[in-house]
């Protein structure tokens, strides 16, 4: 019987008050209020506070799935996963604006560049496998695997030699990129087998034969309303399976049954049997060969987390009660249970046990028909070396079981058992010994005769690798060594890129960079026709397993330029690294926060004004709270250091940005809740850091509404714009330089199904300014863009990247030079080369639209052809044509015919006078206005009459 305590019963009373809703903000309550419950309790016998926070952080990850290196907090996923339900809705026509016609716009789109290299080894994670014997001894393996990018569940057969019976494939074949999770295997006997998985807040499935052609599509296995995560199978000997999973809360354990054909029997039924005001999770389930089948799980309903159980016959009805599993007579926790139902219904139960004040893996074999039968025991009754972990339990018709865990975060042990839960033989050494490094989460699978499977997640190639091996049914492991089962080859995840551009038209993009495993900052140069000036390469000087993320880039007049990123080689802080107007280093990395690395301190961003100085501003966690600093750093030398909010905002991430103008004035932007909603507020400052009046909010139509995601720009003499996300559109406001705002709010996107994300505005000194965002109105995500001049807009919404499909185009950053727009962005349209960096120029001046019942008189025919040859060497010809109703001989046509590089920069001038209308062509030598032959590459000729423009390409190879 476990202690109470009088003064605990009272704070319980409290705590089970406390309604749980769903979602991670109700699961985080409950988090927090099961930690203020055991806290002080370890003298009572209870498992430390400290572990049971570290335990709980584990499955908030799960429900709120973080790819690795993306820095997403949840908030961000989940907004990301509300909109993505809504990016199909076609009821926006394209073709209801049929009265504007566009103008010929000058897209550089020679085809979208790659920038970062991938000619190294696959540092792509694969996580989370879960493996699943046929008959035959053949097995299926599934797992979590972010080659393209997003996270997909692979598959792949292998034959009992671990040799690959085919290769590595999607089992999913989404229509369109979306995170799949958590997936499970269950084989049928020799013939088929069936996956699940989560995605979004549901589960779902999908049924293949053993030739892994599949049997029907995908359905969804929870209940509408009934969402999702922690799920396991289990497979009955007629086909049908069971799934169990926790509700989204991490309240209730929930469960459905199926038939052989996926077909549901019956609803979602709860499992637990008490009301869930504490949590229940980690769910597992096993069907034996009679059909009755066995549900365990983590349960806190006493405080300390127990294993419970619940039987059900064949039919899907209860056996009894909840049963509790663990009983011990102490408070430590128990938790990560594994069960499976052996021969005769006797079934063993294993799970992670803190009672000997160290994690420690504990059985408990007992009598489906009588839980009074039980025998509990050690796992491994050596003395630990460390930390056991990651139990799985299997069994085979012989009366057989099998335990795998991980021990000590570095090696796959297993055991077998008999009937009576007695050793047979010694553990057994699973994973190679004489290879290093991180392995966990074990799997294991057993066929008829007792021979089995263990698969596992192992970093000995510094990234997360699926590796497994099979053993006999006579308990000696098959020959040879472990093996990979996932057969990606090279590449790696780049994410987050930003861009920078030089006074001559060069340019520099840094990256998050996953090549080494962990998170690096890379950074390539490139000169004014898009070359690269060297290769890819490291700005961090740390080394080992350390995180580096958010880059933010910036460049004075000379070229000099600056990079920061948020850096956690002590605890979470900003790092910047200065570099001369060659690439060369200008000293070592240095810290930017100023303080004891007592704070979190992240999303930097910064920029450079003409003549050196810079200023980088961030977001610093102290306790609850979330403030903005900044640090100004002039160029000779000196800095400043200033707090920015001059109230203390309740809000998850500020993301603050910065922007100066060319006499050293800068304004910051970021998001404050100080008004109880999420605003977007601002501060000025002079060239010496000093505070220009106090921080006001963004000027908004709307005040009332949230806003999000700020970016502002100011051109040379401190006229600005503002962009924020706000009710799921992008808007901008003008300002002149005094903060005065410029008319109303301006609403950017054009197509009510955008949902866009992450805005970017540049302004240049003409009057023109430039909006780009990423864009769900089509499949997957794009990166589009809004021209506007003097604040009214040129145009429609315009396409920067060139490919078409469904592929995840996002986290754009832009830069302007002259007439153009210098965009990067994170892109996965490569299957297997994760998320790349990609980079294009658009002219953005060339974007406007008219009334087509204004231009009455446009000419009826007009043209540029194709030059040939193409490819050409030494010159080639371009032939056009100029004509039109109402013009004659006698009425010439201001004509222009020029030729441009792939920066859109001027190679040639070949016609520009007037012209009668008529047929023309005109030869091009392949030099330049200066009469030097320029080199092998893409061009574009562009022809001019009136105001009618048309642009194509051409190859010229020397």
């Amino acid at each position: 019987m476990k202690a109470k305590f009088f003064f605990l019963s009272i704070f319980l009373s409290i705590v089970c008050s406390t309604v749980w809703g769903s979602g991670l903000e109700e699961f985080q309550l409950s988090k927090d209020l099961l930690l203020q419950a055991r806290a002080g309790l370890e003298e009572f016998g209870y498992t430390s506070t400290e572990i049971l926070k570290k335990r709980l952080s584990s499955f908030t990850k799960d429900l709120w799935y973080e790819p690795s290196g993306s820095y997403l907090w949840a908030d961000k996923i989940h907004n990301f996963q509300e909109a993505s339900s809504n990016w199909y809705d076609k009821g926006w026509d394209a073709n209801s604006h049929s009265n504007f016609i566009e103008k010929q716009t000058f897209i550089v789109d020679t085809l979208d560049t790659q920038i970062n290299d991938e000619d190294y080894p696959s540092t792509y994670h694969q996580k989370l496998p879960y493996v699943s014997m046929f008959d035959d001894k053949n097995f299926i393996a599934v797992w979590e695997d972010e080659r393209n990018g997003d996270v997909d569940i692979f598959a792949q057969k292998m034959n009992f030699n671990g040799e690959p019976v085919g290769s590595n494939f999607e089992v999913s074949e989404e229509d369109f990129p979306k995170d799949q999770l958590l997936p499970c295997v269950a084989t049928i006997g020799d013939t088929a087998f069936v996956v699940i998985w989560k995605e979004d807040f549901d589960i779902y499935a999908r049924r293949f034969d053993a030739d892994l052609s599949p049997l029907g599509e995908v359905f969804q296995v929870n209940d509408e309303g009934i969402s999702s995560w922690a799920l396991s199978l289990s497979c009955g000997p007629n086909g049908g399976f069971v799934v169990a999973w926790v509700d989204r809360t991490g309240n209730n354990i929930y469960a459905r049954r199926f038939d052989s054909l996926g077909n549901h029997l019956g609803a979602s039924f709860k499992v637990n049997e008490d009301k869930g005001a504490r949590p229940h999770i980690s769910p597992s389930v096993s069907v034996g060969q009679s059909g009755n089948f066995m549900i365990v799980w983590e349960d806190f309903r006493n405080l300390d987390s127990d294993i419970y159980a619940q039987r059900y016959d064949s039919d899907g009805d209860t056996l009894g009660g909840n049963i509790e599993v663990s009983s011990d007579s102490l408070n430590e926790d128990q938790y990560s249970p594994s069960v499976s139902l052996g021969k005769n219904d006797r079934f063993m139960v294993t799970w992670v046990d803190l009672r000997s004040g160290i994690e420690d893996i504990f059985a408990a074999l007992f009598s489906f028909h009588d839980p009074s039968d039980t025998t509990i025991f050690r796992v491994d009754s050596s003395a630990a070396s460390g930390s056991r972990e990651d139990p799985w339990a299997s069994s085979d018709t012989t009366g057989k079981y099998m335990v795998a865990w991980t021990d000590d975060v570095s090696t796959i042990y297993t055991q077998r058992f008999d009937s009576l839960g007695q050793p047979i033989g010694s553990k057994l050494t699973i994973s190679d010994p004489g290879a290093f490094g991180e392995r966990h989460d074990p799997t294991l699978s057993t066929g008829p005769s007792g021979a089995f499977v263990v698969g596992w997640m192992d970093k000995r190639n510094l990234n997360y690798d699926i590796y497994a091996r099979t053993v006999r049914s006579d308990g000696s492991p098959q020959q040879g060594s472990d093996f990979t089962i996932n057969d990606d080859s090279s590449g790696a995840n780049q994410k987050f890129p930003k861009i920078a551009t030089k006074s001559d038209g060069g340019f520099m993009v840094v990256w998050e960079d996953f090549r080494n495993s962990n998170s690096d900052i890379y950074l390539k140069r490139f000169n004014s026709n898009g070359e690269p000036l060297g290769d890819d390469f490291r700005v961090n000087d740390s080394s080992g397993y350390i995180e580096h993320g958010l880059p933010d880039i910036a460049c004075d007049e000379s070229g000099n330029f600056v990079v920061v990123w948020q850096d956690a080689r002590g605890s979470l802080d900003i790092y910047g690294q200065l570099f001369d107007q060659l690439g060369n280093l200008i000293g070592q990395n240095f810290k930017v926060n100023a303080d004891s690395e007592t704070d979190l301190h992240r999303s930097p961003s910064c920029d450079m004004s003409p003549s050196g100085d810079f200023v980088v501003v961030w977001a610093a966690r102290e306790g609850t709270i979330q403030n903005v600093y900044g640090r100004l750093f002039w160029s000779d030398g000196e800095d400043t250091c200033f707090k920015i909010n001059d109230a203390d905002p309740e809000v998850h991430d500020p993301s603050p940005k910065v922007s100066i103008d060319t006499s050293g004035n800068f304004i910051v932007a970021w998001k404050d809740k100080r008004d109880g909603q999420d605003h977007i507020y601002l501060q000025r400052y002079n060239s010496d850091g000093v505070q220009i009046d106090s921080n006001f909010p963004v000027y908004s139509d709307n005040p009332d509404s949230a806003q999000s995601a700020p970016d502002l720009d100011l051109n040379k003499i401190g006229e600005f714009v503002v962009v924020w996300i706000e009710s799921e559109k992008v808007l901008a406001q003008r300002y002149d330089n005094s903060a005065t705002p410029i008319g109303n709010n301006m609403v950017v996107v054009d197509n009510p199904s955008s949902f866009p994300e992450n805005p970017q505005v540049k302004i240049t000194d003409n009057g023109y300014f430039v909006v780009a965002w990423t864009d769900h109105r089509g499949e997957g995500s794009d990166i589009y863009f809004q021209t506007y001049l003097n604040g009214s807009p040129q145009g429609q919404n315009q396409l920067v990247n060139t490919d078409t499909g469904q592929a995840l185009q996002t986290s754009a950053n832009i830069d302007c030079w002259g007439n153009f727009l210098y965009s990067v962005w994170m892109d996965n349209r490569i299957a297997g080369h994760g998320f790349d960096v990609y980079f294009n120029t658009v002219n953005f001046k060339e974007t406007a639209v008219e009334d087509e019942e204004e231009k009455p008189d446009l000419p009826e025919e007009f043209a540029l052809y194709q030059n040939y040859p193409n490819p050409f060497n030494p010159s080639t010809k371009i032939p056009f044509t100029v004509h039109g109703s109402q013009f004659t001989v006698h009425s010439p046509i201001h004509t222009s015919l020029k030729i441009y590089n792939i920066r859109g920069q001027l190679v040639k001038t070949l016609i520009e006078e007037e012209k009668s209308p008529g047929d023309y062509q005109v030869i091009w030598d392949g030099r330049n206005n200066e009469g030097v032959e320029v080199a092998s590459g893409i061009y574009f000729y562009q022809l001019r009459a009136e105001d009618q423009i048309l642009t194509k390409k051409m190859l010229l190879l020397r």
